[in-house]
């Protein structure tokens, strides 16, 4: 006896969810979505400038011409490693790293005049 009791209260609930309410006014439908789960990549790019702790400064020992530059922004060199030349009065000095580090500013090219306060390259 419950039930057929419980199926006929849920048949009039159901019937009375029409299109219209008590006052006899239509009642709104909406469409629905479905959300699912997925994975996803978001990238973002921002502008920075990257220092070391510590850069150091390569300065030439002697005045003269540049005459070669041997490495590049961004490469690592160990102590001792080739970083260009300069002419001082025709005669042709290597530049050597005084350590190992990362080249992070090269502030010649060649063919410019430097002297011993000259800055030639930042290593960090």
């Amino acid at each position: 006896m419950l039930v057929p009791a419980a199926f006929l209260i849920l048949a009039a609930v159901t019937a009375s969810c029409g299109g219209e309410n008590e006052a006899g006014q239509k009642t709104a439908t909406y469409k629905t979505f479905t959300v699912d789960t997925a994975s996803r990549t978001i990238e973002s790019s921002y502008s920075a400038t990257i220092r070391g702790r510590q850069d150091i400064d390569i300065y030439p020992q002697v005045s003269g011409t540049i005459t070669t530059v041997c490495v590049t922004e961004g490469q690592n060199v160990k102590k001792g490693d080739l970083l260009g030349y300069i002419d001082s009065m025709k005669t042709y000095n290597a530049i050597r790293s005084d350590r190992d580090g990362t080249i992070v500013a090269i502030c010649v090219n060649s063919g410019d005049s430097v002297s011993e306060d000259d800055v030639l390259m930042k290593i960090a």
